[in-house]
Parts: structure tokens; sequence; C-alpha cells
């Protein structure tokens, strides 16, 4: 790609979320600037996420899979497809009100929006798969947790 020729700036900016286990996660990024004329913008964009993956890799701890899967143990298990599935059976009008996420531990069901007298039911679906409410930080960053 030919280098930018006309006079000014332009910054690249990478973020990358790096998981730290148990449910925690860090976001890092950067954001540099460069003159026009001195680098490609693909030159400078692949400096920048070398950088983020350097420092990205340096937060993980030891034993944590690298996202191109050459870390040093091997991708965790994925929850048992029947508890996906129950949930999905059993929560089948709610599912457009719930965002499922996989994770490492297990299942995360979060509420998309307030659900109302729907929570009470959520919960007893939840709680029938063995698991149950984690508060967060604020009212919003709630969520239930189903183990694998």
């Amino acid at each position: 790609m030919p280098t930018d020729q006309g006079p000014g700036r332009f910054t690249v900016s990478v973020e990358r979320t790096v998981n730290l286990g148990n449910y925690e996660s860090i976001r890092v990024g950067l954001a540099e600037s460069f003159d026009v004329g001195s680098v490609s913008r693909d030159e400078a964009y692949k400096r920048v996420l070398q950088e983020v993956q350097a420092w990205a890799g340096s937060l993980k701890p030891a034993g944590t899979p690298s996202p191109a899967g050459n870390g040093n143990r091997a991708a965790p298990p994925r929850p048992a497809a029947s508890k996906l599935a129950t949930l999905q059976e059993r929560l089948g009008k709610r599912l457009p009100d719930l965002e499922i996420t996989d994770g490492i531990d297990g299942l995360i069901v979060k509420p998309r929006s307030y659900l109302g007298d729907a929570c009470a039911e959520i919960n007893e679906v939840v709680r029938s798969l063995g698991g149950k409410w984690q508060k967060g930080q604020t009212s919003r960053d709630g969520s239930w947790r189903i183990p694998k």
C-alpha cells in the first residue's frame, strides 16, 4: 500500500481485551500518531498492533492459551450442549431479552434490559442448571453464571 504524501498526521488506535480468568478481564490499548509520509498506514497499524499484542501477552496468567492457539494448555472444555439447549428451550420467549455467552468457566447470561417479573422465571431456570446470580459493580453489570 502506498505511503500518504500530504501534510499532516494520522493516528492509529488498537485495543484488545485480555482474559485474566475467573470472569476477570482487562482492556489494553494504544493510540499513536504518525506524520503522513513517514510511514504507510498499514505499517503504522502493524507496529501499534504488535506493541498491543506484546503488552496483552505479558498480562495473561501462565497457562492461558493465546488467540492463535499456541498456549501451553489445552482450551477449556465447552459447557455441555445439554445445558445450553435446556436454557434455550426453557427460556425460548425470553431469549431476545438475554445475551448468552459461552465463557471460560461456563455460560454467562446477561439481561439486555430491565426484566421486571421475568427475572424470577429466568432465575429459577438458571438455578435448576446449577447457576446463580452474580452481582456486578453497578446494578446493570450483574449476570447469571452457569458452571460447566
